[in-house]
């Protein structure tokens, strides 16, 4: 006989189901807050104007303008079909819109074993680096050996003082 497991209801509506060592919790106020602090970066990156971001989120997704408000103050979260379409939308990953944990863009998710292999972590790089790694991942696979040398070049440090390229 299966264990039928009762949701429980508490305040706000808020759902809350325990199954065996799976918990899902409401969410805290800070959660909330870090949620919104991400979604608000992702409209940045995408240069959505603060004014009219609701109403452009709004229509994009098909909810009120009071829902994207409340996501966007740290109000609330939205759904998880509504979570799925943002990642989709501004091209990142569920897990780090949701928690800030893991990698940020969905393009990397196919560099992320050999960033680690090579020592590299993730998590630490900033939007010229993850704009870097994009652009190296479109370059054809006759022309990497010279971009290797191109990027090389760049990558030495400068032992004497002069620019690179300088020849002299």
């Amino acid at each position: 006989m299966e264990k039928i497991i009762q949701p429980l209801v508490v305040e706000c509506q808020q759902l809350i189901v325990g199954c065996n060592q799976h918990m899902i919790y409401r969410m805290s106020d800070k959660e909330k807050a870090l949620f919104s602090k991400r979604l608000k970066e992702l409209c940045d990156e995408k240069n959505l104007p603060e004014y009219g971001r609701q109403t452009l989120l709004r229509k994009k997704f098909g909810v009120s303008q009071e829902a994207v408000r409340k996501w966007l103050d740290g109000e609330s979260i939205p759904k998880h079909s509504h979570k799925v379409a943002l990642c989709d939308y501004f091209g990142v990953n569920f897990e780090w819109l949701s928690t800030g944990r893991g990698i940020k863009y969905q393009e990397l998710n196919k560099a992320e074993k050999t960033l680690k292999m090579l020592g590299i972590d993730p998590d630490k790089l900033d939007l010229d680096q993850v704009e870097s790694i994009k652009i190296l991942m479109e370059i054809p696979k006759e022309n990497r050996k010279q971009a290797k040398r191109v990027i090389e070049t760049f990558a030495k440090p400068d032992n004497d003082g002069e620019e690179q390229g300088s020849g002299g």
